[in-house]
């Protein structure tokens, strides 16, 4: 064998993990959640590629504009395709690294159960099928900067980037708030819980500390201000169907409080100066609507959800076991067991912004967010606490014997629900 086979066969056996979940990331997103279509764009994911900062500033801008930047002179459907399908196998491919790295952390007794987690992660509906099913959402960069999170937090300069990370994921969506940030603070709490060194545990302190200021005093700025940057409705349809676009209604709703033709939020409550009261005036008109949306496709919308608490709920209550667990060990620091009921706590708490925010049109993009923080956890923990981790498999290896969990698992991997975005 030449050097060069050599080489190439010592790299394929040090990455099987990686190469397995690749391979099974790409075939399962062609042959299972999109039937062996193309991954393509709806009209409302492709307009989020035919904006840019020339509307203003605001979020949900920034994703067209390193867009528009990268491909000027050369914007169309097809180069926005490739280059959001780009974004996705690139994420793939790091994940796939990312997760690599904790299949060789594990005990070579719990490798199997560990593989079955992973694959559990990289399948079903509510991890990775809507980036796919959906290309192009905005959401998409949040994925790579929750992999930049994670490698940062583990690297001892880089986390003085975490900050900037927060900030970064606001710009993206100042839904990133609720979506987002309250997982890199949980993480970051975590690991102050889970270390010893007092200077170690000052520092993430400190980046905790920074990234919630920075954050509350973004999500303001953004959620109050950004109306007033972008430029008169009538010039924002203009310059979209200018750059490729005549879907409208997203935008219409996100910037002009406007859904299709009428306005939801009185001019009144528009005009209020920022304060609590006007914010709590906004919560209240945009859950008025989207419980007005949900009459008029009640039945379809309950099934989306009915379901998607039929998949989810089994895996994420043995999840909560786990979390609940180290919570009654009196043994534990408080503040790790405050952290082990934050990660229980994660998941009602997204579920209940489905009810009151997606359950018209959003709900499997609410329960991604749901979902991918639990598993994240999960990680997290298993790496980082040895007792916890051996308590997890043994349960785990006693249970893969089980019919039920079989039919589980196997209705989990077939089932890709048709995301609503």
């Amino acid at each position: 064998m030449t050097q060069k086979g050599l080489k190439n066969k010592n790299f394929f056996a040090e990455h099987r993990y990686a190469l397995a979940f690749f391979i099974f990331l790409i075939g399962y997103h062609v042959i299972f959640v999109n039937r062996f279509n193309t991954w393509s764009f709806v009209e409302f994911t492709y307009s989020h590629y035919c904006v840019d900062f020339s509307f203003g500033f605001g979020t949900k801008l920034l994703p067209g504009a390193i867009y528009r930047f990268l491909f000027n002179g050369h914007t169309s459907r097809l180069t926005a395709t490739i280059f959001a399908s780009a974004l996705v196998i690139i994420f793939f491919i790091l994940l796939s690294f990312k997760l690599e790295k904790f299949m060789k952390r594990m005990p070579q007794k719990n490798l199997k159960s560990a593989f079955m987690l992973v694959l559990f992660f990289l399948s079903g509906s509510y991890t990775f099928c809507i980036f796919t099913k959906s290309l192009g959402l905005l959401d998409t960069y949040w994925l790579l900067i929750g992999l930049a999170f994670f490698t940062c937090l583990e690297h001892k300069y880089l986390r003085f980037l975490i900050p900037f990370l927060v900030a970064l994921s606001l710009v993206i969506h100042f839904s990133a708030i609720v979506f987002v940030i309250p997982l890199f603070c949980i993480l970051m709490l975590y690991y102050v819980s889970v270390t010893d060194d007092k200077k170690e545990k000052t520092v993430l302190l400190v980046i905790f500390g920074l990234s919630v200021i920075l954050a509350v005093i973004m999500f303001v700025i953004l959620f109050f201000y950004e109306s007033r940057t972008i430029c008169s409705m009538p010039e924002f349809h203009r310059k979209l169907k200018e750059n490729g676009s005549d879907f409208t209604l997203y935008y219409d709703y996100a910037f002009f409080h406007e859904w299709e033709g009428r306005v939801f939020v009185p001019e009144s409550v528009s005009n209020m100066k920022p304060s609590f009261m006007k914010f709590i005036y906004l919560f209240y008109y945009q859950v008025k609507l989207l419980f007005d949306l949900l009459k008029s496709n009640f039945k379809s919308n309950i099934y989306i959800l009915l379901c998607g608490m039929i998949i989810v709920l089994p895996l994420v209550g043995y999840f909560a076991q786990f979390h609940l667990s180290a919570l009654r060990q009196k043994s534990n620091h408080k503040l790790r067991r405050f952290c082990a009921f934050l990660m229980i706590a994660h998941f009602p708490f997204i579920f209940v912004l489905a009810v009151l925010f997606a359950i018209s049109d959003d709900m499997t993009r609410y329960l991604t967010y749901a979902v991918i923080p639990a598993f994240c956890f999960i990680f997290v923990r298993l790496l980082k606490e040895k007792n916890m981790r051996e308590m997890f498999f043994e349960k785990m290896l006693s249970l893969q014997k089980s019919l039920p969990l079989k039919l589980y698992a196997f209705t989990y991997f077939l089932t890709t629900l048709t995301p609503t975005v």
